[in-house]
């Protein structure tokens, strides 16, 4: 059965990719003829590009599309490091061994929720709600915790 195109549901790499080249938001939304807001919103997932917009974004990271977006069918995705990046390898590692998203990013300092947008992105389904210790924690009598 095929997917139904309002069923779909893209993934961005592409503050990822210009944190890796260096650019500012601004600066690539320059380079790419289009607004920081556009920029911004393609980032946090709140819109898709058209595919002109995406190939020139591409082009300015020095990618291609298919690096900067994938598509998300409502499941985990496989764990897919752009560019097979070891720090956001090490952080998923870190985080699911049992580790909380704030301890992560103690460990490679920045906030936990700089961990939590890059390890969502690679595909790392991430626990709601609770730390990782607190999720497997035993109820006590009581029903403190």
């Amino acid at each position: 059965m095929a997917t139904r195109r309002d069923q779909v549901r893209v993934v961005s790499w592409v503050r990822e990719a210009r944190e890796h080249a260096g650019l500012s938001a601004a600066e690539l939304a320059r380079r790419a003829g289009m607004s920081r807001e556009g920029l911004t919103f393609i980032e946090n997932g709140t819109c898709s590009p058209t595919v002109g917009t995406a190939l020139l974004l591409a082009r300015e990271l020095g990618t291609t599309v298919e690096q900067l977006f994938r598509i998300d069918n409502g499941g985990p995705l496989p764990v897919a490091f752009p560019d097979d990046d070891p720090q956001v390898r090490e952080m998923a590692d870190l985080y699911l061994t049992g580790a909380t998203l704030d301890e992560v990013g103690k460990a490679f300092g920045t906030t936990g929720n700089t961990v939590g947008r890059k390890l969502s992105r690679a595909g790392v389904q991430i626990r709601r709600g609770r730390s990782a210790r607190a999720s497997q924690a035993t109820p006590q009598p009581g029903g403190a915790p």
